[in-house]
């Protein structure tokens, strides 16, 4: 789900990509990181019993594309970590 959050954060109704104020990013900064640390929880007996791509399908594209754009997005909004 916080990827389906911070998903919907980026745009409009429309699919028109809208600006995020301070407090906005940091949120979605962290419901990338939540969701990044639960997708750990998930296992891979699991996802392959579901069905056989699936964990490539989770692990290789999903995951790997949030962590792709959390690095963007860290490399860019100053943290206050």
């Amino acid at each position: 789900m916080s990827f389906i959050r911070a998903h919907g954060m980026m745009s409009d109704e429309a699919g028109n990509i809208v600006q995020l104020t301070a407090s906005q990013e940091k949120e979605m900064l962290d419901l990338i990181r939540n969701g990044l640390g639960k997708a750990k929880e998930v296992s891979d007996t699991f996802l392959q019993g579901v069905h056989p791509r699936l964990k490539s399908e989770f692990r290789d594209h999903l995951v790997a594309g949030w962590q792709l754009y959390l690095a963007g997005l860290e490399d860019r909004v100053p943290s206050d970590n």
